[in-house]
């Protein structure tokens, strides 16, 4: 099953590559980098006069940097003349106010040192590399990719979502990247380090918060990953705390309360494709928003529910199999209280990982023809997220329910684990 399918994938690996796959690979290459080369160019005013949620991150940043990091949250500040000065063409003020997480603000301080516009690119090139680098931290796992590569880089600028997220400036390739090297320490043992990807993760709470929650549940070294887990964030805490004090990193839940409330600050509740979405686009014209709030809640916690239940059969290790990481990627960007199109980034792990499984050829006729369907709509389908995100959010709720069906229903007696585990914490 994977593990021989890895060996003989590595097997054939090793004995070298023809001069014509090495041309196709690089030219696959080309096309992967000139897909985004040739948007950034098209784009490139609107980038760099700060048409893109980067310039809140960059603000954030500058805010801190200049010495007034516990005022991070006062959303007066982003409206002064000053962002005038960060703009490359004068008088064109756009407003991105800060409303992530207080630690992650932090992470931009080396940013906070540069033009805006050298910034702008040097973030662009960055999430670049962390979608390239998503998929080599897989790629040992993924037998299929690995042995047509080519198919692999072209696949990712192909996904919509990750092109998206690009262009908007914001942070969710990263969060990609780190489900990755998640999904990379389950299967290889390693539940603290994996616990400690999500952690730093954690500036995105809507999607990491569901995926601890599912893997500790379903996990017998839960205790690792909530010790991997819990530590690494306490830390992260305490570092914005020591930067930008108590009372502003205290101050960061009443900010997201207020925050619809302030201006030009809102939240486009029926543009976002997961169950609130979905609720609030069906539900707003016939309930009030708590009674909405209170279905988008028991929606889900069903969604939670049948995420675990899916994989009650499964005895070795269900949190390393790829079909229920798949599962619980979906399971979380469904449930995200607050997300929008360019968060569908983070379903290019299951699109992967659920392409390699058919791959494998393990399941029935039926089987193997729903798991394509729901693959590859949420691969082609991605368009959606920008032109029809509730849409989309309905792709997202098949793909979801296919992989519970199949995984109820599957007797696992070999899965990964029954793959050398390299090393344990």
């Amino acid at each position: 099953m994977l593990t021989d399918s890895i060996n003989s994938t590595e097997s054939s690996a090793s004995a070298g590559l023809s001069p014509r796959r090495v041309l196709t690979i690089l030219l696959a290459a080309l096309v992967a980098l000139a897909i985004p080369a040739s948007l950034a160019f098209q784009l490139r005013v609107a980038v760099e006069n700060g048409f893109s949620d980067f310039q809140g991150f960059y603000d954030a940043a500058t805010i801190i940097d200049s010495g007034d990091g516990a005022r991070l949250y006062d959303l007066s500040l982003y409206d002064q003349p000053r962002l005038k000065n960060i703009l490359k063409v004068p008088g064109i003020i756009v407003r991105h106010y800060y409303i992530h997480a207080p630690f992650e603000a932090i992470f931009f301080l080396p940013l906070a040192r540069l033009p805006f516009v050298t910034a702008a690119w040097v973030w662009w090139t960055f999430s670049l590399l962390c979608a390239f680098l998503t998929l080599f931290v897989l790629l040992p796992f993924i037998a299929s990719i690995k042995e047509r590569i080519e198919l692999g880089l072209v696949s990712v600028t192909f996904f919509i979502p990750t092109i998206s997220t690009l262009f908007q400036g914001q942070d969710t390739i990263v969060t990609l990247l780190l489900f990755a090297i998640c999904y990379r320490s389950l299967v290889r043992g390693r539940y603290t380090l994996a616990g400690c990807a999500l952690a730093v993760a954690m500036y995105k709470p809507p999607l990491a918060l569901p995926m601890i929650l599912l893997l500790a549940i379903v996990s017998k070294e839960r205790w690792k990953l909530v010790t991997g887990f819990l530590g690494t964030f306490s830390f992260l805490v305490c570092v914005a705390i020591l930067k930008l004090g108590w009372a502003c990193v205290a101050g960061y839940p009443s900010l997201l309360s207020r925050f619809s409330t302030y201006e030009e600050g809102h939240y486009h509740l029926a543009d976002m494709p997961n169950v609130r979405g979905l609720a609030t686009l069906a539900l707003q014209h016939l309930l009030s928003e708590r009674v909405i709030f209170v279905v988008v809640a028991v929606l889900s916690m069903a969604v939670l529910v049948l995420s675990v239940w899916a994989v009650k059969k499964i005895k070795n290790r269900p949190e390393a199999h790829p079909l229920v990481f798949s599962l619980f990627v979906a399971a979380s960007v469904l449930v995200g209280y607050q997300e929008y199109a360019y968060d569908l980034a983070l379903l290019y792990l299951p699109v992967l990982l659920t392409w390699d499984s058919l791959y494998q050829k393990d399941q029935n006729s039926r089987d193997r023809g729903l798991l394509t369907i729901s693959t590859m709509l949420l691969l082609f389908g991605s368009f959606l997220s920008l032109a029809a995100a509730p849409l989309y959010a309905c792709v997202i709720v098949f793909f979801f329910a296919v992989l519970a069906r199949q995984l109820h229903g599957l007797a696992c007696a070999t899965l990964v684990s029954d793959r050398p585990i390299e090393a344990t914490d």
